[in-house]
């Protein structure tokens, strides 16, 4: 990949994976939520917010 960006040297950590597990088991836990809002294309204006909804 290095050669096709034709980047000259890579930087490639040792245990890259096991920090990544480490950091996952000590990031202080956290809820994403999304909602899709499935609307006609030319019914949607990309510069408008969604509608706000409370449940």
């Amino acid at each position: 990949m290095a050669k096709q960006l034709k980047i000259a040297r890579m930087i490639v950590p040792m245990c890259a994976g096991v920090m990544s597990a480490y950091g996952f088991l000590v990031a202080p836990p956290t809820v994403d939520q999304a909602h899709s809002l499935p609307s006609a294309l030319v019914d949607v204006d990309g510069a408008a917010s969604p509608p706000s909804t409370t449940r």
